[in-house]
């Protein structure tokens, strides 16, 4: 977008970053079909290793020009768009260039050009992988099966994947929040604004994010796995304050629901081991049609607990901006993308 279309202008570090991907595309041929994933977490993890070298080849383009390179002056810079409304999601479209760009100085840290050119050949799948550069990218294989019943059938699944389930919690950002506005801003490096570290993400092994629908009606299974008991117990005590944050009550051992407001709905968390299983739906009785293993009992019906899962809650005072529910979370992400302008 440009104020007078007869003079286009190009401030000089975008065009440094388009011209990367030329050079990407010249060298590996961006199109193949091993840079398109089938899941938005993959998706997000080849970006971070291909804005993020983009993003890095940019920074040293402007550090050299503050060092003595004859550049080019950047034209006077116009109003930018106004990304009030998609902030919360913009953090997580920002993520291939912010955590992508730390990611790719940290490979060239370790072994100059011959590791990004490395990197293009074996791809990150995680954003994990991104977010903890020299994390082995073996996400463990996620096992699911399909227990529906009474007329609801699933319809896709994709995964969210920890960069998505750290936007899930930072929009809840407060004083007593899962993830703290202070904690926010990374200060290692000059490189990345944002810190997509925090405590109820990290940890992530795999998931996968199964929706399911009755007419009209939706719901979901969202099946996450930790490295650790440690890590799954931290995520499911967060995202139960979460659904407290917006009002929800305790119905059963491992039952929620949200009587009002957008976001009423029912949900089944339950954690065995290092796997933490939620269930959403319409009403209590719908999480055992959309998972026969939901154990959506109510607190009268409930007459024993499993020793094996937790069962204790946790209370908050958070006021946040709200939970998105997460099946949806995934058509407005790439929404924010097309709505956000690329650097």
């Amino acid at each position: 977008m440009v104020g007078d279309p007869s003079k286009p202008t190009v401030d000089g570090a975008t065009m440094i970053h388009e011209l990367a991907h030329m050079l990407q595309d010249q060298q590996f041929d961006l199109q193949q079909q091993r840079y398109r994933h089938s899941t938005l977490d993959g998706e997000f993890a080849k970006d971070g290793l291909v804005e993020g070298e983009a993003a890095y080849i940019t920074e040293r383009y402007r550090q050299n020009c503050q060092d003595g390179w004859n550049c080019v002056d950047n034209p006077t810079s116009g109003n930018n768009a106004d990304r009030t409304a998609t902030f919360r999601f913009y953090r997580f479209t920002y993520f291939p260039y912010a955590a992508g760009e730390v990611y790719v100085r940290t490979l060239f840290g370790n072994g100059g050009w011959t590791a990004i050119n490395d990197a293009h050949t074996q791809l990150p799948t995680s954003t994990a992988t991104v977010i903890h550069p020299g994390r082995p990218d073996e996400p463990s294989n996620q096992s699911f099966t399909d227990r529906s019943r009474n007329g609801w059938n699933r319809i896709e699944n994709d995964t969210v994947g920890e960069a998505g389930i750290y936007t899930l919690f930072w929009r809840q950002s407060a004083s007593d929040s899962p993830i703290r506005e202070e904690n926010l801003s990374r200060s290692d490096s000059s490189a990345d604004v944002y810190n997509y570290v925090s405590r109820p993400s990290s940890g992530w092994r795999s998931d996968g994010l199964y929706t399911y629908a009755k007419g009209d009606k939706r719901g979901y299974v969202w099946k996450t796995s930790w490295d650790s008991e440690r890590d799954a117990r931290e995520f499911r005590n967060a995202y139960i304050e979460i659904l407290e944050t917006e009002g929800a009550t305790k119905q059963g051992v491992h039952t929620w629901r949200i009587n009002n407001g957008a976001f009423a709905d029912a949900f089944s968390v339950r954690r065995t081991g290092t796997t933490v299983t939620i269930v959403n739906g319409p009403t209590i009785d719908a999480l055992d049609d959309i998972d026969s293993k939901a154990d959506a009992t109510t607190e009268e019906q409930s007459t024993h607990t499993t020793n094996t899962e937790d069962t204790t809650t946790t209370t908050t005072t958070t006021s946040g901006p709200g939970f998105g529910g997460l099946i949806a979370i995934a058509g407005i992400v790439l929404l924010s993308v097309m709505l956000q302008p690329r650097q």
